[in-house]
């Protein structure tokens, strides 16, 4: 099944409408456009949504790649390894080019081990009003939220987003495979419980920064470390900041080679020596994040030693 071709999995009927920051009174001085949310979309096909299901209920998913955290009480992460359809269907040009279009801005997926990250909702003895994913912004700038669970005719499971002046708006899934679009990383949003029926509310997401390597990319780790494996995090976090650096200097060094003359102005010289810091504040940054992950990792050991000990 996972060769058919990835339009075989789509359904795609674009957003009606889509909010930009400026709507929603969200400060964006630092953002990549003044995109925010779509409304709920239709993205997958019934065969998509069921193949999709399929593959994070095997054994091997499931034993492998559950986590939980103070914020999710239980999420799938590094999940494309062990599903080969979910990793093609997120890489695939096809969904990129929508998730892309509907932004606004050329986009592309951050990682493997972000592809097709699950949100699942489990028992909570606080009830319903108990989020499946607490309040919080992303920490890379754009994401793709698909429900994947039957929502026709139930309660609740909506994505709720916080407008600048606190009030909510709830973005509600009309069925299973729609999907939003969000500039996560300005809006704060959380996942609302499903109160009725089945009580299951099962959420795939994926994250995504600017293809073009010139424009800002201010991702960070510090929303993903507790619910990763290190080493797989860290594998990915490494290529694709690398792979990021390499992209800025080859665009730096296409510019001077594309110059009529082998020479250069002084604003020229005042260019390089801005995109030289540019690349210098990306570099320290990658490291910075690393950093800040390794001692928050060290503090865990260290708690649950002591938690062992006692």
């Amino acid at each position: 099944m996972t060769d058919e071709p990835v339009r075989t999995y789509l359904n795609y009927r674009p957003p009606e409408q889509c909010y930009t920051l400026q709507e929603l009174d969200i400060t964006y001085g630092q953002a990549i456009s003044d995109y925010a949310i779509s409304s709920p979309f239709q993205l997958l096909s019934s065969t998509g949504i069921e193949a999709l299901k399929s593959e994070i209920l095997a054994e091997e998913v499931q034993s492998q790649c559950k986590f939980s955290c103070e914020r999710t009480a239980c999420c799938l992460r590094g999940v494309s390894r062990y599903c080969p359809l979910l990793k093609r269907l997120w890489s695939s040009q096809e969904v990129t080019d929508i998730v892309s279009k509907i932004a606004g801005v050329k986009l592309k997926p951050v990682m493997d081990y972000e592809l097709g990250v699950c949100n699942i909702q489990v028992p909570d003895a606080r009830g319903d009003d108990a989020l499946v994913d607490d309040w919080h912004t992303d920490s890379y700038p754009f994401v793709a939220i698909v429900m994947l669970s039957d929502t026709a005719g139930l309660v609740g499971g909506e994505t709720l987003v916080k407008r600048g002046d606190g009030s909510v708006l709830p973005f509600a899934f009309p069925s299973a495979g729609s999907c939003l679009v969000m500039q996560g990383q300005h809006v704060v949003h959380c996942g609302r419980r499903m109160v009725s029926g089945p009580g299951e509310r099962v959420t795939m997401v994926t994250s995504y920064v600017p293809a073009d390597p010139c424009l800002p990319d201010r991702s960070i780790m510090k929303g993903t470390w507790r619910v990763s494996h290190r080493s797989q995090l860290y594998y990915g976090w490494a290529k694709y900041r690398f792979a990021s650096l390499a992209a800025q200097a080859n665009a730096r060094l296409s510019a001077l080679e594309n110059r009529p003359e082998a020479a250069v102005e002084e604003e020229d010289v005042q260019d390089i020596m801005a995109w030289l810091t540019h690349m210098e504040d990306f570099t320290r940054k990658t490291r910075e994040e690393m950093l800040s992950c390794e001692a928050a990792y060290g503090q865990l050991k260290s708690a649950q030693a002591v938690s062992q000990q006692a």
